[in-house]
């Protein structure tokens, strides 16, 4: 290794109290680049900070920048060491790591043989290296023993890494020289890469398109920087209030997109017009099976532009959820058309099995809909769950309107319908609703009124073949499965107690493991 003379030490001892009086030494003189002036305040301010975001547009020598600091940080304290890490796998290894390889490559004064270098570190000794860790190795096992005295955390792309990976890179920051560098493009706000470029423990440097060198110049003076007319074209294209203009040109978290999709003054008109039914329109039935917890299993009946039916239960089998999706069916069945069900996949792969099996395919259509797939109008819909929202939000203007019996739970449907917020993707464009997920946590609780609603607002939905099981369902014993025929008209008929009335065995293990979840925590 390079250290295995004391030459070599008294040397490196040398070089390192040259390097430390300016940042700008080795990334100029040594590795022979041309710094534009955001770079230079970059490399400064992490040198003379803990800690530093740089919120960037497209084209603005983010990786290069990383590249050159990891290098300078590297030679210029030992011992040291340089973690680099990125939100994708190719990121780090084509993109980061190669930028890294080709400034040693390229650096005016030679750095290390190739026997140092690897496809992601660049090793100098025991504490003395730069690594690269990709997505898949981004655990907490990944960060630990890599302490040191002199320590430099890189990530690039920080928009996608996940807050997971920020929380293990904290847990580096203890020594008595620690940095850390996270640039990316300004996406989401509420990432953990938005709440540090809004920290005051943080020092944010924003790296807009106008002021790059090109742009600035009005000529392209850097071939890989951006051009210095694409500013103003995508002003153009994309319009300078949108979201995905603030991100990729002006490199600032867009201006707050978000907004209640249904005002509560909008969704209320649904409950307060007169109801009006008109049988010879399809029933759709959408249902929301209960995850986990408290949530809700749900089912919403619509024809056209009326709701005629909610219908909801806290806890019940698969089987019995199926056969009371079958009764519904028949109540509120058209006298025209088909009935489609469409039920939620997350939870609903056994009471697809059971109405699959034992539906008529004629007369009931089943589908099992992941509303997180792509949206039929993918051009302007983040996924399905937005595109059914939009639905929902036009079809309360052209007239919704709820019947007398779904009514009786009007306050709990308005509370989930008026919940979302919707915003424009800022990648893409698209309109985007708020995640379930989000929305889960902010409510404490699943919005299962509004998903099973959503659900009847899916037409012509092509669902990928679901993998499901074959399935044997066994009454415990004889007593109970009498008491069932007996009494079907009965509340405990229809919805036996999920952890005694019936003894589930399926061939597939995820299966297996949700009967004894929703057993043991009554989901």
């Amino acid at each position: 290794m390079l250290l295995e003379s004391s030459g070599n030490k008294q040397l490196v001892a040398s070089l390192c109290k040259v390097f430390q009086k300016d940042s700008l030494v080795f990334p100029e003189k040594v590795l022979g680049v041309t710094l534009w002036e955001k770079q230079k305040e970059i490399i400064k301010a992490v040198f003379e900070n803990e800690r530093v975001a740089v919120p960037a547009c497209n084209h603005a020598s983010k990786t290069h920048t990383a590249a050159c600091l990891a290098l300078a940080f590297l030679f210029t304290y030992y011992p040291s060491k340089v973690i680099t890490t990125s939100a994708f796998k190719e990121q780090v290894k084509d993109a980061l790591w190669s930028e890294i390889k080709a400034r040693i490559k390229y650096s005016v004064v030679p750095l290390v043989e190739d026997k140092y270098i690897t496809s992601m570190g660049l090793y100098l000794g025991p504490d003395w290296y730069a690594v690269g860790l990709r997505p898949q190795d981004n655990s907490q096992e990944a960060f630990q023993g890599r302490h040191s005295e002199n320590i430099l955390i890189v990530m690039d792309e920080s928009s996608g890494i996940g807050e997971n990976i920020w929380e293990s890179a904290e847990g580096l920051m203890t020594s008595t020289n620690c940095h850390w560098l996270a640039l990316g493009n300004p996406f989401d706000p509420l990432s953990p890469f938005g709440e540090a470029c809004h920290s005051d423990e943080w020092v944010t440097i924003q790296i807009s398109a106008y002021d790059t060198p090109n742009v600035k110049a009005g000529r392209n003076i850097y071939p890989k920087l951006m051009p210095w007319d694409w500013p103003e074209k995508k002003k153009k294209q994309w319009g300078e209030d949108s979201a995905i203009y603030q991100v990729r040109v002006l490199g600032k978290f867009p201006d707050k997109q978000e907004e209640r999709l249904i005002p509560f003054s909008l969704a209320k008109q649904a409950v307060e017009r007169k109801y009006e039914r008109n049988s010879s329109e399809p029933l759709i039935i959408g249902l929301d099976p209960s995850g986990l917890g408290r949530d809700k299993t749900v089912w919403v009946m619509r024809q056209g532009l009326s709701i005629v039916a909610i219908k909801w239960v806290l806890s019940a089998t698969d089987e019995a959820i199926g056969r009371k999706t079958l009764e519904y069916a028949r109540i509120y069945k058209s006298s025209d058309n088909p009935t489609i069900i469409n039920i939620d996949a997350g939870w609903g792969k056994g009471i697809y099995e059971y109405l699959k099996k034992h539906a008529n395919p004629e007369k009931i259509k089943v589908n099992a809909v992941y509303l997180s797939s792509q949206a039929q109008e993918k051009e302007d819909f983040y996924n399905l769950r937005t595109e059914a929202a939009f639905r929902l939000r036009e079809s309360i203007e052209k007239g919704l309107c709820l019947s007398p019996s779904a009514r009786v739970v009007k306050d709990m449907w308005l509370e989930d319908i008026t919940a979302p917020n919707f915003e424009e993707d800022a990648k893409s464009g698209k309109k985007k609703l708020e995640s379930k997920k989000h929305l889960k946590k902010r409510l404490g609780r699943s919005p299962d009124f509004l998903d099973a609603t959503l659900l009847t607002f899916v037409s012509e939905y092509r669902a990928a073949p679901i993998m499901v099981s074959a399935t044997h369902l066994e009454l415990e014993n004889k007593t109970e499965k009498e008491q069932l025929e007996n009494n079907e008209s009965s509340i405990y008929s229809v919805f036996p107690s999920a952890v005694h009335q019936f003894k589930v065995i399926r061939r597939n293990p995820l299966f297996f493991f949700r009967r004894h979840i929703r057993s043991t925590f009554g989901g």
